[in-house]
């Protein structure tokens, strides 16, 4: 029989889910498009699959790499890609290892298989090869556990424009690895299911790989004067805790750096994922749209030499 952890972890995404549904001010079901280039990147941890959505436009343009959030490539995510190729941005939505078609981690698991930082730096020399990408204009947005992956990949990485983090994983200690933790049983049995990993993980290696990722381990990093710049976001309805934590933590990264609130937001921009529909907030995901666009226009990467060769990606 399941323990109660695994159930709670088990059906954790469809409840967050539903809780978001009343935050929608302009809420409407939406189908997040089949198209894109599907891809594989080769990364040193193994392949990932990977979504390239193009706009139409034939000047080279900056370029978003997507980074999902452990509850794996939700429809909220096709759809923020639609929307930004709209505005003139190439996206490339990544799926690590044992999430969306990438095949599961496998035994022995090493803390690296989880970090997504090999797949990160694959998909940023992919970009760089394109034709229709400026390769200083490369950013990282990555979402929840997502947002906290880019934040650990991207800080000194001077090919980058900016890293940009919604809702970023915090307060671990407190959360899940501390010894008053309440959440360290769950947190555990999701880690496992989320990956589709066949074996059991030790509490461990789910904390190394907290302290590895999460920003609060390496805050240190951000404080010194070169890193690109870092936009940290929260939704306005996420936790008073979360957000001044998540604001203190930004007082002290040095700049180029920014702390915003969506209004009336929460963790997932008011919207709710089901198999490829999407109950969205219109007026939310615009107004986060709109933001991002603005914010990365004025940013660009320190090192904005273009990368040449052979493409490390596959279709397929």
């Amino acid at each position: 029989m399941k323990s109660a952890s695994w159930l709670r972890a088990k059906l954790a995404c469809t409840a967050l889910q539903l809780q978001t549904l009343p935050h929608a001010r302009s809420g409407r079901w939406r189908r997040a498009q089949a198209g894109g280039e599907d891809l594989w990147l080769d990364a040193p941890e193994g392949r990932v699959a990977a979504t390239l959505h193009l706009p139409k436009r034939d000047e080279r343009v900056p370029a978003l790499v997507l980074m999902h959030g452990s509850h794996g490539p939700l429809a909220l995510y096709a759809r923020l890609a639609e929307r930004f190729a709209q505005r003139g941005f190439a996206t490339l939505c990544l799926e690590l290892q044992g999430f969306g078609r990438s095949p599961a981690a496998q035994m022995p698991y090493r803390v690296e298989q989880f970090t997504g930082k090999g797949a990160i730096s694959a998909a940023v020399v992919w970009l760089r090869a394109r034709r229709e990408v400026d390769g200083g204009r490369i950013h990282l947005l990555g979402h929840s556990f997502g947002g906290s992956v880019v934040l650990a990949s991207g800080v000194a990485d001077t090919r980058l424009a900016s890293v940009i983090a919604l809702g970023p994983t915090r307060r671990v200690e407190e959360r899940t690895l501390g010894p008053a933790a309440k959440e360290s049983a769950m947190w555990r049995a999701r880690f496992a299911i989320s990956r589709r990993l066949t074996a059991d993980v030790s509490m461990d290696l789910v904390a190394e790989v907290s302290r590895a990722i999460c920003l609060e381990y390496h805050i240190a990093q951000w404080q010194k004067s070169a890193h690109p710049a870092v936009a940290l976001i929260d939704g306005e309805r996420e936790s008073r805790a979360d957000q001044a934590f998540l604001k203190q933590l930004s007082e002290t990264i040095s700049p180029p750096v920014v702390y915003w609130t969506v209004p009336q937001a929460d963790h997932y921009l008011n919207s709710a994922s089901f198999g490829r529909w999407v109950y969205e907030d219109r007026k939310t995901l615009e107004l986060f749209v709109d933001w991002i666009a603005e914010w990365v226009a004025r940013h660009r990467a320190a090192d904005s030499s273009e990368a040449s060769g052979p493409s490390s990606a596959r279709r397929a």
